[in-house]
């Protein structure tokens, strides 16, 4: 039996999320004041480009069919 698109949605999704909680770990692992040095508005410069970038890939789930201009008589 072949895989339905949900099925494959699913498979991949869980695969890509794995990774960028991984990655994310590593992004935590720079908090280690004993090995880096930084300052919170580097954090917020971080903090601020994530969650920018985030935001603008999921709003892709919600974006519904866009409706061409019209003019109002």
């Amino acid at each position: 039996m072949s895989e339905t698109k949900k099925e494959r949605f699913i498979r991949i999704m869980t695969k890509r999320i794995d990774r960028i909680k991984h990655e994310h770990k590593l992004i935590g692992n720079l908090a280690n004041k004993y090995v880096y040095e930084y300052d919170i508005s580097l954090v917020h410069q971080v903090e601020d480009e994530l969650l920018k970038n985030l935001d603008f890939h999921l709003q892709k789930f919600y974006v519904e069919d866009i409706q061409p201009f019209k003019f109002k008589d």
